[in-house]
């Protein structure tokens, strides 16, 4: 019966999970093709401008060629005002090679109107209205162009066709429904592109564009307009139910002059590509559905046979019959695989039960061993953390008063570390403490309680086996910082009074190595003045590693705990505790890590 459920329940897990994110994708395409639309449309319509723009500029660089042309003539001296047979020879010859030059006439002599305009700089345009020319359907451009010449002004009255300009607009292909108008200086219209099939209207011609009977150039005139006043571009518009985008600029044909084009696209050609995309994502998936379909029953059934037989298994297990043993017949390594785990399992699982119960009692008395809390001294603050790499851990640290001997009233300090980690170097570091705690309270001399310490585990401890140990004496009466280091290095004093950092080393080997170290030697003493910090950091922190393999190193543990003199140790251990972990990135501790911080205040 569960193995029954198991299986429709995968199989209708596998189906959602394959509806579900193929609906999400297909919502998201959607969902963004639909905010992209007007984007897209918009970037569409700006590259379609464009190729009508190319065309444009095309016909404007073509008539720049004839007039530069006719201005070199005219400067050689080959164009004369007078009845010359030459010169009309020439013009007639650039009216045959120049079919946009419909008429090349010579003035002479210039006309008064033009003459009388001393200012007028030369070469000069005058530009008449556009009209039709008899027994030509395209529209013209008369001009007058003077120029200057050896025998002083020189003017011409050409004839200029759009001829050419109108056929590159009707080559130009975008789709069904798209729509060019031209038009002059005064919005009229000169051609539409591409031509009705009833041809163009003799009445549309040279009408101003917002009187124009066909309702897509009337609605986008007015749509251009509103824009304008608004001080935005022509974007999209409707007309006769459906949308249209469209552009519509002056663009300059030569000094003086400038005509209007304007362009319409339907909306749903711009935005084609997307609803082409849309229609393949959504074919596409139901395909792989459909093919999905027998796979998702018979993955169901793969798994959930073994799992029969191994819940059956885990249930004896679970009432205590571990003798249980299956072997599951599945090609799923996955699965064989968690069949042998649950064999091991079951193996280990008495003494792993005893062994967690033992590891809970042996971290609560670890725990309950480390002081409660610091205490508060005069002209000095302490902070101190210790975390195990197991349940159990091989450092510790500690903080005791002494209230009698000849050190009364001072504070005795301790940072010890034992080589590994777990249940042995935790027993050997909770002796040194213990034995650290007797002799301080017992009033007893320092050098005294670290000889007879260093003696009791050389007896004590296995060969290759030691603690390092830092000791120090807070004196609060005078500021200073006695200490005395067993192979715990490097340690730090960053003397922020001063601007300077020392960093010490240790003076004798660790503990437990040689009965016959001499402690006699004078203690090392600072003076701890206000925002001056000592620094006392066990193997674990420096040696700390990132997934890379990376050591996490004196230089960052240094930046982590730096700080102004107003931050307290409290303050500075966390920033140390956040830099570690988040350069660990997660990665579990190889090695005990804790730290001991003194500052002056």
């Amino acid at each position: 019966m569960i193995c029954t459920s198991l299986r429709f329940r995968l199989q209708g897990m596998f189906l959602l999970l394959i509806l579900f994110f193929a609906g999400a994708l297909l919502f998201a395409t959607f969902y963004l093709s639909s905010l992209a639309k007007g984007d897209l449309a918009r970037e569409q319509i700006d590259r379609a401008f464009s190729e009508v723009r190319q065309v444009f500029d095309s016909f404007q660089k073509r008539m720049q060629q004839n007039f530069l042309e006719i201005q070199a003539l005219g400067e050689a001296g080959l164009l004369r005002p007078s009845e010359d047979p030459n010169t009309r020879i020439l013009l007639t010859t650039l009216k045959k090679t120049r079919p946009e030059l419909l008429s090349l006439d010579l003035l002479a002599p210039a006309p008064s109107a033009l003459m009388s305009q001393k200012s007028q700089p030369l070469p000069s345009f005058v530009w008449h209205q556009a009209h039709q020319v008899q027994g030509n359907g395209s529209p013209s451009l008369p001009l007058l162009f003077g120029m200057p010449t050896k025998q002083g002004p020189l003017w011409l009255s050409i004839e200029l066709s759009l001829s050419p300009l109108i056929q590159g607009f009707r080559d130009f292909q975008w789709g069904e429904g798209t729509q060019i108008v031209l038009l002059d200086g005064a919005k009229r219209i000169l051609d539409l592109f591409p031509v009705p099939a009833q041809g163009i209207p003799s009445s549309l011609l040279f009408q101003p564009i917002s009187k124009a009977p066909l309702p897509l150039l009337r609605n986008g005139f007015r749509a251009w307009e509103r824009a304008q006043k608004e001080g935005e571009e022509l974007g999209a518009f409707g007309s006769e139910g459906e949308v249209y985008w469209g552009k519509m600029q002056a663009l300059s044909l030569g000094q003086g002059l400038k005509l209007w084009v304007g362009l319409g696209i339907p909306e749903r050609l711009l935005v084609l590509p997307f609803t082409q995309f849309r229609w393949w994502i959504l074919g596409v998936f139901v395909l792989l559905v459909l093919l999905a379909l027998p796979y998702i029953s018979k993955m169901a059934r793969e798994f959930t046979h073994p799992l029969e037989q191994m819940i059956l298994v885990s249930e004896q297990i679970s009432q205590g019959q571990l003798e249980s043993h299956y072997e599951p017949d599945t090609c799923l390594i996955e699965v064989q695989q968690l069949a042998h785990a649950q064999d091991r399992m079951r193996d280990a699982l008495r003494s792993l039960l005893k062994m967690e119960g033992d590891m809970q009692v042996a971290r609560a008395i670890q725990q309950a061993s480390l002081p409660k809390s610091l205490p508060d001294l005069p002209g000095f603050q302490l902070a101190a953390w210790s975390e195990a790499a197991e349940e159990t851990g091989g450092d510790c640290y500690d903080v005791v008063r002494l209230d009698v001997g000849p050190l009364k009233g001072s504070v005795a300090l301790l940072l010890a570390d034992a080589t590994g980690h777990g249940i042995g170097p935790a027993l050997s570091v909770m002796q040194l403490r213990s034995m650290f705690r007797v002799g301080a309270r017992a009033g007893r001399e320092p050098i005294d309680v670290l000889r007879w310490i260093n003696e009791q585990l050389c007896e004590d401890l296995p060969g290759g086996r030691f603690i390092t140990s830092w000791f120090g004496i807070l004196l609060p009466d005078e500021g200073k910082l006695r200490f005395r280091s067993a192979g715990q290095a490097p340690l730090f004093y960053l003397q922020e009074s001063e601007g300077i950092d020392h960093r010490f080393g240790a003076d004798t080997p660790p503990l437990g190595v040689d009965p016959q170290i001499d402690f006699r030697k004078d203690p090392r003493e600072v003076r701890m003045r206000t925002g001056d910090l000592f620094v006392v950091l066990s193997d674990g922190i420096f040696e700390a590693r990132n997934p890379q393999g990376e050591k996490f190193g004196a230089a960052r543990a240094l930046a982590a705990v730096r700080g102004p003199k107003e931050m307290g140790p409290g303050d500075r251990l966390t920033h140390l505790r956040e830099a570690l972990g988040a350069f660990c990135q997660g990665r579990p501790a190889d090695d005990d890590r804790t730290a001991l911080l003194v500052q002056g205040v």
